[in-house]
């Protein structure tokens, strides 16, 4: 009997197993109550508000009561009432049923406020644009651009994942007074110094060539988005001034000259005076009355473009600047501008002394020496107690610390980038020549060649050999196009303008003809109007095709801009955002020659004061510094050994010499491979537990610190690399290395005993994906490229600085909304993927009585939820709020991740309910007993085997 009870016991749950399965899957289906992040009544309502408040105001209604809203509702509803069930087998699958798309991508916005300065006819050349100019370029310029990253790691770098994210830029044309040009000209002017203010020839290259300190422009540009209001967003300044005189040549530096760091190096009682001066000409006070109201998140913020003109408050703000530039004291900044400015207190009538020719060098060194910013005390250190210091280049563009940059055209051309091998490298034609334009522009007007007595008889000659009749034929295509586009009347300007033309020329060919049958002779100034079909020195050349050439080459501009400093290519990061960070430096030395951490060597502080920035206020980094040497630590020795180098490296100097270095260099994947197994090592030696890092994201960098008498590098050219978990870098004893870059046809010169710029870079990359200015996507060709335009300004990212320098907000914003997006990609693929997984999810007939258990409010709300955090997200990624952008993604994938499960479990659950229903979509057929008739053969068939089998009776012992 307890055979049989236990046969049927087990065809019993046999038969109920799939029974069990689908309530058990009902039951978590329904008690699916996961809270939904961040979804709050009021959005949805304040929502539906809006959106009648709009239909209110378009159509002319008062806004109905709630109360008439239900009536009409019910009426509908009533009208059109159809069971709930009929619409879930009709759907087809559970995503159509509730609605449900696949977002294909999201669309992030940006501000790019676009400033043109001397364009009206007050700056180089008289050039003039206007908006009716500029408008139709930038209505045609790319303004979609993917959210772009790169594989940097493994065999085959190149793109990396589809973000399907897209940026979404907003272009604002800003209108400034002609006041603000003056106010910078008499900048550049009062600023500009030569190369060596102490050569004897003056008409030396040295001499010539002058150069503006740099912080004196961003000083004032600094005021001007501040006082209009343009630094909540991103600015483009493109500046075209008028220069002193004729062949005055100019640039931007930060800090001193060659010639200049020789002076200081060489007159230490001169530097001791400059630190006991006055302070220097401070900056003038603006108050807060002419602020611009920023538009960009009102009704212009759906179009690609607009024009705001800020006339007014830029004509405020550069009559309080002239202003305090007319004060006498503004000028005293030197004992030889003192006496000047005493005496013309005092009513004095006295010529003005010509100045020393050192003078602005010493303004610029006093400023230097009293200033209270990090970067220029830091500066002047390494300039007076490194002997090899060198030169900052000279640049016409450059990257500010805060949200904007410049380009002046009527500075350069400069020229940098690499030596040999390179590409994207910034040449003399990288940006457009206002002067050649200008060129153009008046030798088409002036006729160009037709000033050429020999090309008119040139022409003659030919128009003698052709004949009338090919005269005539022009003659008759001219009476045909006037007769179809002329003979009516014209709707604008351009065409009135072409009509007439085109009558001038018929008159000049009839006259012409009528000249030719007579005599032999033709005038020249008939001949220079038959440009038409017969073609002239300047065919289809204008005025309007060179602007044309110059809108072309600004356009090319400002997408270089977009592309590699304002939203760049990132690295493809293994590190998410982290609430708390911590970065753990290695120092490993073979040495005891120099201290590897000295302020003039890796200096920790600084270090730790950049990486600081980056972090957001909901953000914690911590610094760790441990120090280790290769005699003590044989592991460290060994992995050193192991992947250490030699190579011999083909090298081209900037005067055209061809020379090979030797030198020696780590191969970085396989010193990453040794260090990888060396981590729990260090953190054994530390004194950290594993459960440590359960919570924290830990970057540790390994910085090796060699005095070799060849430079030793990471790869033959680098001083650190960023790896998939850890950060390598290089300190070598060489203090003047002869890089692979040139600027201006002079090296660019490398501390190798100062590796902090590089490691901040290698360390970025590794924290937020920030990759160096210069590297870029190349997607036509699907590789990592280069592209040296905006590698400038004084960022460790920039290749071409001699030192650090501050990371600029360009560089901290990226870096932040680079958190944001990650997580804001993340919810959008775990959404899709939710959504696909419920279209696959089958409504057909029989599915009704289940239908009950589906949560389809629990999944609506989910979707409604995530979209409303991806619309609060993108607004606050417009303000440039990333800090309150982050816990709003960070919902959106909480949420997206409860979709994704729910939608998993519902699919599932339909999925047994089909195998286990009879088909309604044939009710009168049998039921097929096929199944069940196998499983109870199977269970009668172990009964009789357990019930029957033979049996081995064990003896009895008696």
């Amino acid at each position: 009997h307890d055979k049989m009870l236990r046969l049927v016991l087990g065809v019993a749950c046999c038969l109920l197993l799939s029974q069990n399965v689908l309530a058990g899957l009902s039951g978590q289906l329904m008690d699916h109550n996961t809270e939904i992040s961040g979804l709050r009544r009021e959005d949805i309502a304040d929502g539906v508000h809006s959106v009648l408040q709009a239909a209110t105001r378009h159509f002319g209604y008062d806004m109905p009561s709630i109360d008439k809203i239900r009536e009409v509702r019910q009426k509908i509803a009533d009208s059109k009432k159809i069971p709930q069930h009929q619409n879930w087998v009709k759907s087809g699958n559970v995503a159509n049923y509730n609605g449900l798309k696949v977002e294909p991508y999201l669309h992030v916005p940006i501000v790019l406020n676009l400033v043109f300065i001397g364009f009206e006819g007050d700056g180089h050349h008289a050039l003039k644009l206007t908006e009716k100019q500029l408008k139709p370029w930038f209505q045609h310029m790319e303004h979609m651009i993917p959210h772009n990253k790169v594989r940097l790691h493994g065999a085959n770098p190149g793109p990396g994942e589809d973000t399907n994210l897209y940026y979404q830029y907003h272009y604002r044309v800003v209108e400034l007074d002609p006041d603000v040009n003056t106010v910078l000209e008499a900048v550049i002017w009062d600023n500009a110094r030569p190369e060596n203010p102490w050569a004897e020839d003056t008409s030396s290259p040295d001499a010539q060539q002058f150069f503006v300190d740099v912080t004196a422009m961003t000083d004032v540009l600094d005021t001007v988005t501040e006082s209009l209001n343009l630094d909540e967003h991103y600015t483009l300044f493109i500046m075209n001034p008028k220069l002193p005189h004729h062949g005055f040549k100019y640039g931007y530096r930060y800090g001193f000259s060659e010639a200049e760091l020789v002076r200081l190096r060489e007159n230490m009682p001169l530097v001791m005076e400059l630190q006991k001066r006055p302070p220097s000409r401070p900056s003038p006070q603006f108050p807060d009355v002419f602020l611009a109201e920023d538009d960009a998140h009102h009704n212009n913020a759906s179009k690609r473009f607009t024009y705001k003109a800020l006339r007014n408050e830029s004509r405020d703000w550069a009559e309080i600047y002239m202003a305090a530039m007319h004060d006498v004291s503004y000028w005293q900044r030197h004992p030889a501008e003192e006496a000047w400015g005493k005496d013309a207190s005092e009513g004095k009538e006295k010529e003005a002394p010509s100045p020393p020719r050192d003078m602005l060098f010493e303004v610029a060194a006093t400023k230097l020496l009293q200033s209270a910013h990090q970067v220029d005390r830091d500066y002047i250190r390494s300039v007076l107690h490194e002997p090899f210091a060198t030169a900052n280049c000279i640049v016409d563009s450059y990257v500010a610390d805060k949200r904007y940059a410049f380009i002046d055209l009527s500075a350069g051309p400069f020229e940098w980038g690499p030596i040999v091998g390179g590409e994207g490298v910034r040449t003399s034609r990288s940006l457009p020549s206002i002067g050649d334009i200008s060129v153009a522009v008046r030798d088409f007007t002036a006729g160009g060649k037709w000033n050429d007595t020999s090309y008119v008889h040139r022409l003659e000659k030919q128009l003698r050999r052709h004949g009338p009749e090919i005269l005539k034929k022009e003659q008759d295509v001219l009476l045909v196009f006037l007769e179809q586009h002329c003979s009516g009347q014209q709707n604008s300007e351009d065409e009135v303008a072409t009509c007439k033309a085109l009558r001038h020329k018929l008159s000049a060919v009839e006259t012409y003809l009528r000249k030719h049958e007579g005599e032999d002779k033709s005038d020249p100034k008939v001949i220079e109007h038959l440009t038409l079909l017969a073609g002239g020195p300047h065919e289809g050349a204008s005025e309007y095709l060179v602007l044309q050439s110059l809108f072309a080459k600004l356009g090319n501009i400002i997408h270089t801009t977009q592309r590699h400093l304002i939203t760049p290519t990132l690295a493809e990061s293994h590190a998410p955002y982290a609430a708390q960070v911590k970065f753990h430096v290695y120092i490993v030395r073979n040495h005891n020659d120099y201290k590897p951490d000295d302020k003039e060597n890796f200096d920790f502080d600084e270090f730790k004061r950049q990486i600081n920035e980056f972090a957001l206020p909901r953000q914690r980094f911590t610094f760790t510094l441990s120090r280790h040497t290769l005699a003590e630590d044989h592991g460290l020795a060994m992995a050193y050994a192991r992947s250490l180098r030699s190579a011999v490296v083909g090298t081209l100097r900037v005067d055209g010499r061809f020379v090979s270095t030797k030198r020696l260099y780590l191969d970085s994947l396989a010193l990453h491979d040794h260090m990888k197994l060396l981590q729990p090592h260090f953190r054994e030696a530390d004194g950290e537990a594993d459960g440590e890092h359960a919570h924290a994201h830990t970057i540790p960098i390994f910085l090796f610190s060699l005095d070799f008498p060849l430079p030793v590098f990471i790869d033959k050219f680098a001083q650190a690399r960023s790896m998939s978990d850890m950060v390598l870098g290089i300190q070598s004893d060489d203090t003047a290395w002869h890089s692979h870059l040139a600027c201006n046809g002079k090296p660019v010169v490398w501390n190798l005993r100062n590796p902090t710029r590089a490691l901040l870079s290698a360390t970025l990359q590794h924290l937020a994906g920030l990759l160096p200015m210069h590297t870029t996507l190349n997607e036509a060709h699907r590789r990592v490229g280069q592209d040296w335009l905006w590698s400038v300004g004084c960022s460790p990212l920039a290749q071409l600085t001699s030192t650090p320098g501050n990371f600029s907000q360009f560089h901290i914003d990226t870096a932040q909304r680079n958190y944001v997006l990650e997580s804001l990609s993340q919810s959008l693929h775990k959404t899709n993927e939710a959504v696909a997984a419920l279209a696959t999810a089958q409504t057909g007939s029989g599915s009704e009585k289940v239908f009950g258990v589906i949560p389809n409010d629990r999944i609506v709300q989910l979707h409604v939820a995530i979209k409303q955090a991806w619309r609060k997200a993108l607004v606050s990624i417009r303000l440039l709020d990333f800090t309150g952008a982050i816990p709003i993604v960070h919902a959106a994938n909480r949420n997206a991740g409860h979709l994704m499960e729910l939608a998993d479990q519902v699919n599932l659950f339909l999925k047994i309910d089909s195998c286990t229903r009879v088909d309604a979509a044939h009710p009168n057929s049998r039921f097929d007993w096929s199944l069940w008739l196998v499983i109870a053969l199977a269970a009668v068939s172990a009964g009789f085997y357990l019930t029957y089998r033979p049996r081995i009776h064990k003896p009895k012992l008696i």
